[in-house]
């Protein structure tokens, strides 16, 4: 995965290629946020599992 969210954390990514993870794109937990458009306004390629995942 290229990313691990924290506890009561907030992330923004916008612009950017997520690419050839072995895992999710972005992986993050519950109770932490991402920004709503974070599927549309980047770029997922190669990744072994979904785009997005939220534990």
């Amino acid at each position: 995965m290229n990313f691990l969210r924290g506890r009561c954390a907030a992330l923004t990514v916008k612009n950017s290629r997520i690419s050839n993870s072995g895992g999710y794109g972005i992986m993050y937990t519950s109770d932490a946020t991402l920004n709503a458009d974070a599927n549309s306004v980047n770029t997922f390629t190669s990744n072994a599992q979904a785009s997005l995942y939220k534990l």
